[in-house]
């Protein structure tokens, strides 16, 4: 026992003696601190178009930005209309999770709400790009849309405009009362009540169809996308009369919408990133929509196509029925009144409406 005391007493002594020569004591061995493995995220994204379209080109853009930005965080795959399901089957297969999203159309799903029919395609609204832009993130229209895609476990990152949408025909037609009974192709919701309205025979039909349907006489006419996309599908060998500017649809936007389980699984950062490559996703498919459109007329008539002009008188009047078709459809569902009655107030205050 004595031994014990003598030998830690030593040790004191040692260890003061050291201190007081200046010796420092001996650090601590550092901790290691081992980094969090990095988490990547992986989704499938469906488009509406195909390889080959400018519309789809942009799409991939986007997705490489998203890859670039989050620095492969964020890795996309991105797939072709019809490569996993259908036209119409994306809304179901993300809310299952078959994919993890997809770049569409919103009045594809106004079926389940008719409030989707309005959010991009209110017939007759907005004549300009930027003003339907406009009302997303400067009019209340992003937190409508993300509510009405909450309420389906999913999320609308936002919109992507086209430009203004063209309409074809196998003969000529100069008048709105040309199209009675004429077998036009135009997606379901407000379009399709529209030109119902004005007399034709509504066809619903992906717009990866419309080509065939047209070559082998199915419809009559159609409209799908703007001028220069309908180019590369190559609508000039099938439709050689064309309108440029439409009067149901001066304006177009796609959707990106993501399943909310994928969406809430990223980090702010990266949420923040999606959303900024989508707003550039936005400019990037207008532009190239808009810069291309007067190459493609010019390729059309030189193909041989020929370019209607309706008068004003035709125009004022589907307008008139346009405005009619609004009316009916803000009934429908709380979304579409809520949709429907904010597109109005923000119409007024740029003065296209009283």
């Amino acid at each position: 026992m004595k031994k014990r005391i003598w030998a830690m007493t030593m040790v004191l002594v040692l260890a003061l003696s050291l201190v007081a020569i200046g010796c420092p004591p001996v650090d601590p061995v550092p901790e290691v601190v081992v980094p969090e493995p990095v988490v990547v995220h992986e989704w499938v994204v469906q488009s509406v178009f195909h390889p080959g379209m400018k519309v789809y080109a942009a799409f991939l853009e986007f997705v490489d930005h998203v890859y670039e930005m989050s620095e492969g965080r964020i890795v996309i795959t991105p797939k072709p209309d019809g490569a996993i399901v259908g036209t119409f089957e994306v809304f179901e297969a993300a809310r299952a999770g078959v994919i993890q999203g997809f770049h569409s159309f919103p009045v594809y799903w106004w079926g389940k709400d008719p409030g989707f029919g309005p959010l991009v395609g209110m017939v007759a609204s907005f004549p300009e790009c930027w003003m339907l832009e406009g009302w997303f993130w400067h009019g209340g229209g992003i937190e409508l849309a993300r509510e009405l895609y909450a309420e389906w476990d999913l999320f609308f990152v936002g919109p992507q405009q086209c430009g203004p949408e063209s309409i074809h025909f196998t003969e000529r037609i100069d008048t709105v009362a040309d199209m009675a009974g004429m077998l036009f192709r135009t997606p379901p919701g407000m379009s399709s009540d529209l030109f119902y309205a004005l007399g034709a025979a509504v066809v619903i039909l992906p717009g990866g169809e419309v080509y065939m349907a047209l070559e082998k006489g199915l419809i009559e006419g159609a409209e799908f996308m703007p001028l220069s996309i309908m180019y590369d599908m190559g609508i000039h060998e099938v439709a050689p009369y064309f309108i440029v500017h439409s009067f149901h649809q001066p304006v177009m936007a796609t959707e990106l919408v993501v399943c909310m389980d994928a969406w809430e699984a990223l980090d702010p950062d990266l949420q923040a990133i999606v959303e900024v490559a989508n707003r550039a996703f936005s400019t990037n498919q207008q532009m190239l929509s808009l810069i291309e459109m007067e190459a493609a007329r010019a390729a059309m008539i030189e193909f041989g196509n020929t370019e209607l002009f309706w008068g004003e008188e035709c125009v004022a009047r589907a307008t008139e029925v346009a405005v009619g078709v609004w009316e009916k459809w803000a009934p429908k569902s709380p979304a579409a009144t809520a949709i429907i009655e904010s597109k109005k107030v923000f119409m007024r205050e740029l003065g296209l409406i009283e």
